[in-house]
């Protein structure tokens, strides 16, 4: 059985091997499920050999649940009925961008200290939310467990100096 790829813009057909069928439909079909999903598209069966994803230019392609927020909704309550957009009922965030950006370079400061006094105590960290168990860590990384847990304990006690307001901010680290 010889396949075929329709290209629907240009409305050419071309003559490949499975293989090549198979590689050039894999991520369209992948992206048109997801679309048919969530309601962005409503692609019949029949049609789905001439998806080329463009969904700008196809007729199947609907809103699904992607709304506008400039689409207007209908708020019914007791005292009033209103119609407003979804943009309007987006709450501000409750800290200011700046204030975010600034938590976050401090927060990147600190983790680079923590990596230049004690790598492993963020190997550690990951393999505890990982949720690994104490035993199993103290075998990943090669050292006695109560050996690791006094230097975090000790480095703790750095970082506490070094980047107090940090830490009351933010952190609570037990050990």
């Amino acid at each position: 059985m010889q396949h075929q790829i329709y290209i629907r813009s240009t409305g050419a057909v071309i003559l490949c091997t499975e293989e090549q069928f198979q590689d050039y439909y894999r991520d369209i079909n992948a992206y048109r499920r997801k679309e048919q999903r969530h309601g962005r598209c409503v692609c019949p069966s029949s049609k789905r050999l001439s998806c080329d994803i463009d969904c700008g230019h196809c007729p199947y392609v609907r809103d699904g649940d992607m709304l506008s927020l400039d689409e207007t909704m209908k708020i019914t309550s007791d005292a009033e009925d209103c119609e407003c957009t979804h943009l309007e009922n987006v709450q501000d965030s409750p800290v200011p961008f700046d204030e975010l950006l600034l938590e976050a370079e401090a927060l990147q400061t600190v983790l680079k200290r923590i990596e230049e006094l004690m790598p492993l105590a963020i190997l550690i960290g990951k393999l505890r939310m990982a949720g690994f168990t104490e035993t199993e860590i103290e075998k990943i990384v090669h050292i006695n467990r109560r050996t690791y847990a006094y230097r975090i304990k000790k480095l703790r006690s750095v970082i506490e100096k070094e980047f107090s307001e940090v830490m009351q901010d933010f952190f609570q680290i037990d050990c």
